[in-house]
């Protein structure tokens, strides 16, 4: 899902700022479930901390974007820095290991927290390090990426302030389906197409494809009311910040109603409600 962005003009404005960051958004969602894979919650609290920061004083953190590199390598570095600093507002300062301490080139810890602490892959940090160093060697950079990948276990996660690993902690089990549950697929495929248009995915079961099929021949949103329900239906969001984030005027929730109706009349006259 693509949000319109404007010509782009330098400094950007608010609202060529807000753009950019909505046509990011999939960029954003991947990111926070990156850093936390096993809490969903945590991702959608942690994005939600990440994007109210991003429109701090008129997405001034945006606006200072010159256009220089990719703008989604910008955004990533930025969102990355953010969450660091919600696990550092939730669960406090990790400590450096000491390995890592005894080491006197910054760039060591720069790696460090590019690969462990934002998460990104080998080749991503190698080229983040790249972008940040033109002066250092890419053998070099790639040895360094690979030395701290090899200090540091494959799901290396935050501590809280008991020092519980986030990732030990099991998550609730899910309840076995009840066998009325089994016979009625129709109401878990319907919603299963519903959120796979509400996120513009392709992904989809077979038992719920045909019923996407169905109903994109009886409706169309754009892209901004797709994104007004993937916030608040698959993303949680109150209505309020929704409104904020999206520049919407007037009441949000007569918005949000016309889209739900005229959603209802799609799925009718789609014959799958």
């Amino acid at each position: 899902m693509t949000t319109p962005i404007p010509e782009l003009r330098f400094p950007l404005s608010e609202q060529t700022a807000r753009k950019l960051v909505f046509s990011h958004w999939d960029l954003l969602q991947h990111l926070a479930r990156r850093r936390f894979p096993n809490d969903d919650n945590t991702a959608h609290l942690a994005l939600d901390f990440v994007l109210e920061k991003l429109q701090e004083e008129g997405w001034h953190r945006i606006r200072s974007w010159e256009g220089k590199g990719k703008f989604s390598t910008f955004l990533g570095v930025l969102t990355g820095r953010l969450m660091t600093d919600y696990v550092r507002k939730i669960y406090g300062h990790q400590r450096p290991p000491k390995w890592l301490t005894e080491k006197k080139d910054p760039i060591w810890r720069e790696a460090y927290r590019i690969l462990i602490l934002d998460r990104f892959e080998r080749q991503e940090a190698v080229s983040l390090l790249e972008t940040n160093h033109p002066d250092r060697d890419r053998t070099t950079l790639e040895r360094i990426v690979s030395e701290v990948i090899g200090h540091c276990p494959p799901r290396h996660r935050y501590q809280d302030s008991q020092g519980i690993a986030i990732d030990s902690i099991a998550e609730p089990a899910s309840e076995a389906p009840s066998p009325e549950a089994e016979l009625e697929p129709q109401p878990r495929a319907l919603l299963e197409a519903l959120e796979s248009y509400i996120r513009g995915e392709g992904d989809l079961p077979d038992e719920a494809r045909p019923l996407l099929e169905k109903l994109q021949a009886h409706l169309e949103l754009s892209d901004e009311e797709r994104l007004l329900l993937r916030l608040r239906f698959c993303e949680g969001m109150k209505m309020a910040q929704i409104a904020k984030l999206l520049g919407i005027k007037g009441d949000p929730y007569k918005r949000l109603n016309k889209i739900l109706t005229r959603l209802k009349q799609a799925c009718e006259a789609a014959g799958i409600l």
